[in-house]
């Protein structure tokens, strides 16, 4: 199914986005604050 296939990719997409905001918050701040944040 099509649709199936978009939303796997926006799915992927969005872990890939969460996983570079931990790095960067990580980066900038000294510790990984993204777990107390609500998406």
């Amino acid at each position: 199914m099509y649709f199936f296939r978009i939303l796997v990719t926006f799915y992927f997409y969005v872990n890939k986005l969460l996983l570079v905001m931990c790095t960067l918050s990580h980066t900038v701040y000294g510790h990984p604050n993204i777990t107390s944040m609500r998406l």
